[in-house]
């Protein structure tokens, strides 16, 4: 499945804090957007028994709260995605919400539609997988509120530690995340047993550590820990962990000379150069080698939107996101946000150079996932996608 992305609905709670102090009133017969974001995080919080337990899950997978539940996360996604395609207050330029809450409508709809003909395992299933998502959207940058949990809350009992991270990020309480990811980067049981779950806990605290909190030192920390001789076993691993430890060290340097952007050109200027630093570094397709400087990459172009939403070089700024969420691919359990981000690139600035970059690499990136042993096996509806594409962006 190409974009199980259910819960990447909760990248608009990043965006909340920009619609406070608005003067604009919604109709009275529509919940505010606040609202729809609090009932989607006790939605969450109702179904986390359910979904991260199986004997739970057999427990109420017949019973009318469960389907209910399911029904409502329907309705509420379709709600989002409304306010996101009317809202005048969103980034007009940064078009994440809009075709993130696209997918969330789908995804839900698919996810009740499943529970109702009795698949009620794959719409489980769904659920589950899509919490792992919330991740890559709500790392996004460190603008935005964040929300408080009651301590250690009774429906997280019997999930793992990076189950429960998972759940904190989804309702973006990120000190707690960040206590669970530290934990789970100290312990050497998770790495001997369960490396791809321990190596999940580094990249995802280096996340929050240059995204959320925009902190070298603790990133730093982190990789000074996952280095130590005890947890040290692959060698590929170790490679990336070298490479990072050398991006936090440039990272630093540059904090000290007191980096910061003042003026959109001297902005896109900065993006510009992350972007070739980190260009520069990745030697292959599947090297991580260049994490830093593309997690470094993409806050720093969500926030050039945040202050320039209809800047001259948005165009250029998308290819770089694209570029970006390519690399960072798998961070969270996302995969393609990378292709929604070239294709809006592409209409930001049509018959352009950029756009044809943009496109190249769209192109590119669906050849990469349809391509099999019979060679490509394009479906009508997307080789027609292309070919409108490539007449807007030649």
């Amino acid at each position: 499945m190409k974009f199980g992305c259910l819960s990447l609905v909760f990248i608009s709670l990043f965006t909340v804090s920009a619609f406070a102090g608005s003067s604009s009133s919604p109709e009275k017969d529509e919940k505010s957007w606040g609202s729809d974001m609090q009932e989607l995080k006790h939605l969450v919080e109702e179904l986390i028994p359910a979904i991260f337990s199986l004997s739970e899950f057999e427990r109420v997978k017949n019973t009318k709260e469960f389907k209910d539940d399911l029904e409502k996360f329907s309705k509420i996604s379709h709600s989002v995605k409304v306010k996101a395609e009317k809202s005048k207050e969103l980034p007009s330029a940064d078009p994440s919400l809009r075709f993130v809450s696209t997918i969330l409508e789908d995804n839900a709809k698919q996810a009740y539609e499943a529970y109702q003909i009795g698949q009620k395992e794959w719409a489980r299933g769904l659920v589950k997988q899509s919490l792992g998502h919330c991740f890559a959207c709500h790392s996004t940058d460190r603008f935005g509120p964040q929300f408080e949990t009651e301590e250690d809350p009774k429906f997280l009992k019997g999930l793992s530690t990076l189950d429960k991270a998972d759940f904190y990020i989804a309702t973006r309480n990120f000190e707690e995340a960040l206590k669970l990811y530290k934990e789970s980067i100290e312990s050497v049981k998770l790495a001997k047993n369960l490396p791809g779950e321990w190596q999940r806990a580094v990249r995802n605290g280096l996340a929050l550590a240059v995204r959320i909190k925009n902190d070298p030192k603790l990133a730093e920390g982190f990789i000074n820990t996952a280095m130590k001789k005890e947890f040290s076993s692959n060698p590929i691993y170790d490679r990336d962990l070298k490479a990072w430890k050398a991006g936090v060290l440039a990272w630093k340097t540059e904090q000290k000379r007191s980096i910061d952007p003042a003026g959109e050109k001297a902005h896109f200027d900065q993006v510009q150069g992350l972007a070739k630093n980190a260009n520069h570094r990745k030697q292959f397709d599947a090297d991580r080698s260049g994490e830093i400087e593309y997690l470094r990459l993409s806050a720093a172009a969500h926030e050039f939107f945040k202050r320039y939403p209809e800047s001259k070089y948005s165009a250029d700024i998308l290819f770089h996101l694209g570029t970006a969420y390519d690399s960072l691919r798998g961070l969270g359990g996302l995969w393609m946000l990378q292709d929604a981000y070239w294709e809006a690139c592409i209409y930001a600035r049509p018959n352009s150079k950029v756009s044809w970059k943009c496109y190249k690499a769209y192109r590119d990136s669906v050849h990469k996932g349809y391509s099999g042993s019979r060679g490509l096996d394009l479906p009508i509806g997307l080789a027609f996608k292309l070919q409108q594409l490539e007449r807007f962006a030649k």
